[in-house]
């Protein structure tokens, strides 16, 4: 390589000359991304310019075939051709220079190593691992080899033995108050997860029992009146509209429109029955049965929740 190419030579990204101050792994990805930016600045310039360049030259060809063209059959417009050719031969000379200039600048570009070097051709050669056979151990020895992980254990304990005695009071302290806030971390932590694992089971729950209005029939049923709740949960239909008839009519209306919304009242049950939509219904009497045993089957799980040894005791 001539000397003046090796003085043009960019200085490599790894290089460990800097400052105590500044940050080595930063300044190595600043420097390496800068040299990523100017060489595609460079790559976009020169594309431009050869793209220019080609339709340059193919208008400046046009323009000479149309010339000539115009010459041979006497065309009228032969001045116009020949003052388009003109300007054109006029910025021809102007991109030969632009050409020179742009292989100067290629010239007097920094030199690295994607610059320089090109990769020729490239072979991988993956040798197979080899196999290792793995032991053979006798069944039969079990019993030698448990004895001998014991005879360690003891080992270690007899040879550190005054090293453990010499355990200053301080640190068996400091590592005791360590342990019992780490458990008291862990209580808390369960706490707070077994709290956000019955709400987020009370919401999944909730809107499962959405009726088709959006309500809640688990929160209907609690604040509707005494004798119209009675009615729901014993399903009695007439027991239901003598309640209504004895209710304000202003309050009956409302109170059903949020069981309709609900879905505690199906106002035409054998229809939606036969078609296969919604729960478990009471045909006979429109009542949906599962949405008003929602509220006692939430309650055991409820208590399941909060109290998970008994539940699993009682299981098994």
């Amino acid at each position: 390589m001539p000397l003046v190419s090796v003085t043009r030579l960019q200085v490599s990204d790894d290089e460990d000359d800097t400052h105590p101050n500044i940050d080595t792994a930063s300044l190595f990805r600043w420097r390496h991304e800068a040299r990523l930016n100017r060489d595609r600045e460079w790559k976009e310039e020169k594309e431009k310019f050869e793209k220019g360049k080609k339709e340059h030259i193919e208008a400046l060809q046009k323009a000479r075939s149309l010339y000539d063209e115009g010459i041979k059959s006497n065309a009228p417009n032969v001045k116009e051709l020949e003052d388009n050719l003109r300007k054109l031969e006029v910025a021809d000379k102007e991109w030969q220079e632009k050409e020179k200039a742009m292989n100067k600048k290629e010239r007097l570009r920094p030199l690295n190593v994607d610059t320089i070097s090109h990769e020729g051709r490239s072979r991988t050669f993956i040798n197979k691992a080899a196999l290792k056979e793995k032991p053979k151990v006798d069944e039969d020895n079990d019993d030698d080899v448990h004895e001998e992980a014991a005879d360690r254990l003891r080992d270690f304990v007899k040879k550190h033995e005054a090293e453990i005695k010499k355990f200053e009071p301080e640190y068996q302290r400091m590592f005791d108050e360590e342990l019992t806030a780490f458990k008291v971390r862990i209580r808390d932590r369960a706490r707070v997860r077994l709290t956000e694992a019955m709400q987020q089971y009370e919401e999944e729950e909730r809107q499962k029992r959405l009726g088709p209005g959006g309500l809640d029939p688990y929160e209907v049923i609690e604040t509707l009146p005494e004798p119209l709740r009675k009615c729901f949960e014993t399903r009695d239909v007439e027991l239901l509209k003598k309640t209504l008839t004895e209710m304000d009519p202003k309050e009956a209306e409302e109170c059903m429109k949020r069981c309709v919304a609900s879905g505690l009242w199906v106002e035409n049950a054998a229809a939606a029955d036969a078609e296969g939509q919604g729960g478990e219904y009471d045909s006979a009497n429109g009542v949906n049965v599962e949405e008003v045993k929602a509220p006692v089957a939430e309650e055991n799980v409820k208590e399941e929740l909060a109290n998970p040894s008994d539940s699993a005791s009682n299981k098994s």
